[in-house]
């Protein structure tokens, strides 16, 4: 709160980070923990000693440009990210892939999570003009993929903008449409 360094901070990774991180207790002592994407084609899981992780940095084939999010899977944190090899990446807090998805091109929107009917899902848009909507073990929520008008850009947003206790998924694409 003054202002002061934290102990093991700052961290130099020696690479470069595009976007934000997310945060969540990964190792149960209270505190967060930092997981970060780089152009390097990392993830990082950082604990909050600015220790890495055992089984980080996790590697891809490109880099992750796009924040990514963390669900809380039974117990279990989960890291989702997208990268520019086309892939969502589930990532399990080991390093380990849980599941990958793959899309027709680079995925640099941050995950989203929603519940729908009682079922949780990830959903993250690509470059390819499309939104995916995946179960917590990737499977396809039934008629996903969608195709839009334009590469999706940003996050995607869940509210119920009618009042009608359903919620409407808002997508913005590179084409100026919200959806």
């Amino acid at each position: 709160p003054d202002g002061s360094d934290v102990n093991g901070f700052p961290l130099d990774l020696g690479e470069k980070a595009k976007a934000g991180p997310a945060l969540a207790d990964f190792n149960g002592n209270g505190r967060d923990d930092i997981v970060l994407g780089t152009d390097d084609d990392h993830i990082y899981l950082i604990y909050d000693d600015g220790s890495t992780a055992p089984g980080f940095p996790f590697t891809a084939n490109d880099k992750f440009q796009a924040a990514p999010s963390i669900l809380d899977i039974g117990g279990e944190k989960i890291i989702f990210a997208g990268n520019n090899d086309d892939y969502l990446y589930a990532i399990n807090s080991n390093g380990n892939v849980r599941y990958s998805v793959l899309t027709g091109d680079n995925v640099n929107t941050s995950p989203s999570f929603v519940n729908l009917n009682g079922s949780l899902y990830v959903m993250f848009g690509s470059r390819d003009d499309r939104v995916y909507a995946v179960d917590i073990s990737g499977n396809s929520l039934p008629g996903w993929p969608i195709i839009l008008d334009g590469n999706i850009e940003g996050g995607i947003v869940f509210s119920d903008l009618n009042g009608d206790s359903s919620l409407e998924i808002t997508v913005i694409s590179d084409a100026g449409t919200l959806y």
